[in-house]
């Protein structure tokens, strides 16, 4: 297929651009198709709908441990942060809101579901780390600290992440450039939809950090809460 050109007057319906270079700022977004600024919550292609975090409120990141010490938006100066960053029992995790309220009529299209993140910061001596995405299978109006150590969440996967994954190492910053890390949710969003539900929630953490010895050194993976860098969901549509 050739590679169509984009139009910003119609973000929102149904193009398909696969081979186009994306602009640096979306880099992080392997979707093969440019993006409108001003459609930054759902952009549709023709067998794709990307669903995105637009408004700080739909994810965060805190510790596990206290119900106060959740950050909307992500911790300021530092991002998502998975892992432990002290030696205080922190356990912190990761909350994704996404806004599923436009697959209500296209459930029975729904192919997959995926999403899609890389890792801004690597931070820990050990070689690898493991991420795992859990669903959190009900209505949830306002994210909140409870949300990060509720014990009810379906783990959908546990991901491998290696230092040359992120985009800066923690020791020299000289990593390869970022790969982009996946994990299917397709399960978790046909469930919320059978429900009727409007938003699928995701949650990150880091199941060997958390259930390792206690240490004085940061251990975690960062991801970044920058607009056009954050954790997308991907759904992809039968013809």
């Amino acid at each position: 297929m050739e590679p169509l050109e984009h139009d910003c007057s119609r973000a929102g319906t149904l193009i398909d651009p696969p081979l186009m270079k994306t602009p640096k700022l979306f880099s992080a977004i392997p979707l093969g198709a440019a993006i409108c600024l001003q459609f930054l919550c759902h952009t549709a292609f023709a067998d794709r709908i990307l669903l995105e975090l637009k408004e700080a409120a739909s994810f965060g990141s805190g510790a596990s441990t206290s119900d106060d010490l959740y950050s909307p938006g992500g911790i300021k100066g530092v991002g998502l942060f998975v892992g432990e960053p002290n030696n205080s029992s922190r356990k912190d995790r990761v909350l994704l809101k996404y806004n599923i309220e436009t697959l209500l009529l296209k459930t029975k299209k729904i192919q997959s579901a995926e999403l899609r993140f890389t890792i801004d910061y690597f931070v820990s001596l050990d070689p690898k780390q493991e991420l795992e995405v859990e669903h959190l299978s009900d209505s949830i109006e306002v994210l909140g600290g409870r949300d990060l150590n509720r014990n009810d969440a379906e783990s959908l996967g546990i991901i491998e992440i290696t230092k040359d994954d992120a985009v800066n190492a923690d020791e020299g910053r000289n990593s390869p450039a970022a790969m982009t890390k996946t994990m299917d949710v397709t399960a978790a969003i046909k469930e919320d939809l059978a429900k009727g539900l409007t938003a699928t929630v995701l949650r990150l953490k880091a199941p060997g950090i958390e259930s390792g010895p206690n240490t004085a050194q940061a251990h975690g993976l960062i991801l970044t809460s920058d607009v056009g860098k954050r954790p997308v969901l991907v759904i992809t549509l039968q013809d």
